[in-house]
């Protein structure tokens, strides 16, 4: 206290104290002391270090003058490196699996970036020796270091050498994946459903059997059918229904405005004449006549643009009429440009009946091959007769000559102007004795030639590819070779009748920008504007020749008129299409192949194959390998429109997602106008949403989406509610309420597959539907 004159006195120094001061300078002297060591001073340093702790015996390293490279190698009989870590001067670190650069190990040990000090280091060396134990250790050793390396696998393949097995090494990934998921989690990346989809669609049998093996993680079929079916692309017969050109209209999405130039293939179809009934209706009624349907009209649209090809539309006939055909070519032309397609040309066999269809564009009707466009008069729609029936009929004709020698007699193609023109002989006979020589040798010169090409039977003669066997390119060549050497009648003069024919079959048949290059023949590139083209002067030089043999008045040893007047048509036509893209359109350039049947008759086939072996199959086997075949075409573009830069593995469920989906439009209206009408199959509908919900709930196996999907209350059936009723006396008071999402949907399906589907959302009265809490019950 102030002023009380007392001495304070000096703190007592514990006996302790200087020693603790010693232990704390000490120590701090120690951390200091020890962060020194722990810096690292060069990569000399740190190899240093490395080799001198207790982990060198799994880590060597090997010092550059610019890094460090830290491996470990394993023992094995050919020794190789599993891991190594690459040091660089600035201290950054990259760790790899073999080849392969990686950030993570497992699930847990993340890969550093640099490395500040040695004690750092040390500790991620030592957690990656303490993973690669654990692995060994493990009971699923073998599953989990399998699963490591394929999750190892590069995500995306960069590399020239190895891009075409990126794809092989996403399917890889993609497996394992989901052979280590349970099945009810499993989700499919939407390169793999879209390829699941179309190999169910080619072979069910054969997608079964795949499933059966265990060899490949499918989807299940049940899966699979619902994806393709809620495409909604089976074709529908009459024009007046509410589905008319919907599938096109939905494929138009897929396709810029300059391939929207498009030309319209008409084709007949012979199929069996009897009524087929399915599903409470027939399917084989012809729309112009009471009878049966003895063949099919199929109309198919082909860009000329791209690859683009579909069928549009199929009418069931019971004979050709040409007024009924001219109306379903107007619905069509102007069905299908009110869409957004550009129709340039009609293409088809040139039949009596097509040209008379054909004629009536016009007032009064006139054979031509062009007409006023239908949709827009000051449009023109060009008309062309299908090349490749025409090449089979000059074939035919060839066949059909009256002479000993199966002759044509025809003018000289390129004559001398000072020499007056001759008159040339092509022998079929001379090509059936080259084929004779060389019957039975086992190397040919003719080798293109077979029995079926030369001696067809009725079938046989609308094959194309057997047509093509003598119109081939190498077939003068070898005339030529072994004419003179066996003496073979006519072989010079019919060697150049088929170079004629092949030439112009050439021009006509291009149908990809690249054939010419690749096969190193002008006649096979593109048409282009150029003013000299040799492909458009020698159509033209070609149609001077027809003109010529015309006027020679044949009796025979000719073509028949109506193939030579189709030869004449459809090669002028395709000059004037060609002159009309590049005048009016502004065209780079234009693929003559895309002007012909060739694509619809593969169609042809593969309906064929996929509706039964039988010659002639019905309309509703055509409709269904239809429904089959056109998620062939559809599913890859659904496959192009989710690929991302960034992301390669979108799972299936982001495809509702895309802007460009063929699945049906979410928005469906339920009235209650439209559930009156259903009122007596309402309790029905009741217990099956309650039921949906239960499967869902017991699938997702998730206790959040239990509130989401259902209310969880007491049933109290009143008189509106008697529609509860069945579900109630079902499951024994074992039900609770599914909530108005999940009941507006069930509605929403019911109407889709009645058809009382209406514009606008679902109403806001509809009542929930009971859930059950056991798996019994219900209707599937």
């Amino acid at each position: 206290v102030k002023g009380s004159g007392r001495r304070r006195k000096r703190p007592r120094r514990s006996p302790g104290s200087d020693d603790i001061q010693r232990v704390i300078a000490e120590s701090i002297e120690t951390v200091y002391s020890e962060d020194e060591a722990d810096e690292i001073l060069s990569l000399k340093d740190l190899a240093d270090y490395v080799r001198n702790q207790q982990y060198s015996a799994f880590w060597h390293a090997v010092e550059g003058s610019k890094r460090l490279i830290l491996v470990h190698i394993v023992g094995d009989e050919a020794p190789w490196i599993k891991y190594s870590v690459v040091l660089k001067a600035d201290l950054t670190l990259t760790c790899y699996v073999a080849k392969t650069s990686v950030a993570r190990l497992g699930s847990s040990l993340c890969i550093p970036t640099a490395v500040k000090s040695k004690r750092a280091l040390m500790e991620f060396l030592e957690s990656i020796e303490n993973w690669d134990s654990s692995l060994s250790s493990t009971s699923d050793s073998l599953d989990e270091d399998i699963g490591e390396a394929v999750r190892l696998l590069p995500g995306k393949s960069t590399a020239t050498p190895t891009e075409d097995k990126a794809a092989a090494i996403h399917f890889l990934r993609e497996q394992f994946n989901l052979l280590s998921t349970k099945k009810e989690r499993r989700r499919y990346s939407v390169d793999f459903m879209v390829f699941s989809c179309i190999l169910f669609t080619i072979s069910p049998h054969a997608y079964k059997y795949i499933c059966s093996s265990g060899n490949i993680s499918l989807p299940n079929p049940m899966i699979i059918r619902s994806v393709c079916l809620s495409s909604g692309m089976n074709s529908q017969p009459l024009p007046q229904s509410a589905t008319f050109l919907r599938y096109a209209a939905k494929r138009i999405s897929d396709l810029d405005d300059e391939e929207r130039l498009v030309t319209l293939m008409v084709d007949e179809i012979h199929i069996k004449p009897f009524f087929d009934y399915k599903g409470g209706s027939t399917t084989d009624v012809a729309p112009n006549s009471t009878e049966v349907a003895s063949s099919v009209l199929v109309f198919t649209v082909q860009s000329l643009r791209c690859q683009f090809k579909e069928v549009v539309h199929i009418v069931p006939m019971q004979r050709a009429d040409a007024q009924f055909l001219h109306k379903l070519l107007i619905d069509l032309i102007c069905g299908l440009e009110k869409i957004g397609y550009r129709v340039a040309c009609v293409v088809n066999d040139g039949s009596s009946v097509n040209r008379e269809a054909m004629s009536h564009f016009t007032s009064p009707p006139n054979e031509g091959i062009v007409y006023p466009h239908p949709s827009d008069p000051a449009r023109p729609l060009f008309f062309v007769i299908d090349p490749v029936n025409i090449l089979k009929c000059i074939r035919n004709s060839w066949l059909d000559q009256s002479n000993d020698l199966l002759c044509f007699y025809f003018p000289e193609f390129h004559a001398e102007p000072t020499r007056v023109q001759r008159m040339l002989s092509a022998s079929f006979t001379t090509i059936r004795d080259l084929y004779n020589l060389e019957n039975y040798q086992l190397v040919r010169y003719g080798y293109s030639l077979s029995r079926e090409a030369l001696y067809p039977v009725n079938t046989e003669r609308e094959n194309v590819k057997l047509a093509l066997q003598i119109f081939n390119n190498s077939l003068p060549k070898v005339l030529r070779a072994l004419g003179a050497k066996h003496k073979l009648r006519f072989f010079e003069e019919t060697a150049s009748f088929i170079e004629i024919i092949v030439k112009w079959w050439r021009i006509v048949n291009v149908k990809a920008p690249d054939t010419g290059t690749a096969l190193r023949d002008q006649f096979q590139e593109p048409v282009f504007p150029s003013e000299d083209d040799p492909k458009v002067d020698f159509l033209y030089k070609f149609l001077d020749w027809l003109d010529e043999w015309k006027g020679k008045d044949l009796d025979s040893g000719t073509l028949t008129s109506e193939t030579h007047a189709a030869l004449q048509h459809t090669t002028h036509a395709l000059v004037e299409v060609a002159r009309y893209c590049f005048t009016e359109l502004k065209l780079s350039c234009i693929l003559l192949g895309k002007i012909q049947t060739d694509n619809l008759e593969e169609r042809f086939g593969n309906s064929k194959h996929l509706a039964s072996p039988q010659y002639h199959n019905s309309i509703r086997q055509l409709h269904e390998s239809e429904g089959e075949l056109q998620p062939q075409d559809s599913l890859p573009t659904v496959a192009a429109a989710c690929e991302t830069e960034n992301e390669g593995d979108e799972q299936w469920e982001d495809l509702h997602k895309q802007e460009h989906t063929f699945h049906p439009s979410n928005t469906v209206g339920v009235t209650g106008e439209a559930l009156s009408k259903l009122e007596d199959t309402l309790p029905v509908l009741v217990y099956v949403a309650g039921y949906a919900v239960h499967a869902t709930l017991e699938r997702l196996n998730c206790v959040k989406c239990r509130p989401v999907l259902s209310i969880n209350k007491a049933i109290n059936i009143s008189v509106a509610q008697r529609h509860f009723k069945l579900a109630k006396e079902l499951a024994g008071g074992g039900l609770f309420f599914s909530n108005n999402v999940c009941h507006k949907r069930c509605c929403a399906q019911l109407h889709c597959r009645s058809g009382t589907v209406e514009a606008g959302g679902v109403s806001e009265d509809a009542k929930p539907a009971p859930a059950c809490h056991r798996p019994h019950g219900g209707v599937s």
